[in-house]
């Protein structure tokens, strides 16, 4: 497991610098292999929606709703006018992760993060996160909302600075160095979304 002293440093760094709640939107990369996929998401109070598009192909759109105090999520289907409830995610077992060091502390789009790495021994895969002690409150509730998680993202869900932060940049390699998967914040936006964002037409049906 990782060093308790490492996470306790970690974490006092993050809880000491956290504010309000954040709302806005915020705008990521994501490249699994030669895949890029675009996630775009909206915060306003408990209220999260988000949008994912495989490369340009608006085709490729998988939009989610999440009310994030309840931890209930919705897939919207606009050309069939459906909506479906996820599955809240429940961990079957804890990933075994060794070697965390933290590396420096840093910025990223004007917000303050602390550098760490870490190993999957088991995966045999080395992982880095770019952590922002912020108000990224929504996160986690997000996540374990969403209908599928990677692996980094599994792992973010069982660390314990997990509740008031997210990572601004994440990535994780394989035990040859070659980039499995990478998570880039490209853009944070301040400025509260409209209500209509977060919920679901009344046209719209459940499946």
């Amino acid at each position: 497991m990782i060093r308790i002293f490492i996470l306790i440093l970690l974490t006092n760094f993050l809880i000491t610098n956290a504010q309000n709640n954040f709302e806005g939107a915020i705008i990521c990369t994501i490249l699994k292999g030669k895949e890029e996929m675009k996630r775009h998401i909206w915060v306003k109070g408990d209220s999260i929606r988000v949008e994912e598009t495989i490369g340009n192909n608006q085709k490729k759109k998988s939009i989610y709703v999440i009310d994030g105090k309840a931890k209930v999520g919705y897939i919207l289907s606009p050309e069939r006018k459906m909506y479906m409830l996820t599955n809240l995610y429940e961990p079957s077992e804890e990933i075994d992760l060794t070697n965390a060091t933290i590396l420096e502390r840093d910025s990223l789009l004007g917000y303050q993060v602390e550098n760490w790495t870490l190993v999957a021994k088991d995966f045999k895969r080395s992982i880095r996160y770019s952590f922002s002690p912020s108000n990224f409150y929504f996160y986690k509730a997000m996540l374990q909302s969403l209908p599928e998680r990677s692996f980094l993202e599994k792992i973010y869900l069982q660390l314990p600075v997990a509740e008031n932060v997210m990572p601004l940049f994440a990535e994780f390699n394989d035990i040859n160095g070659q980039l499995i998967y990478q998570m880039k914040v490209t853009q944070i936006i301040q400025k509260v979304p409209a209500d209509s964002l977060f919920k679901i037409p009344k046209s719209y049906q459940q499946f």
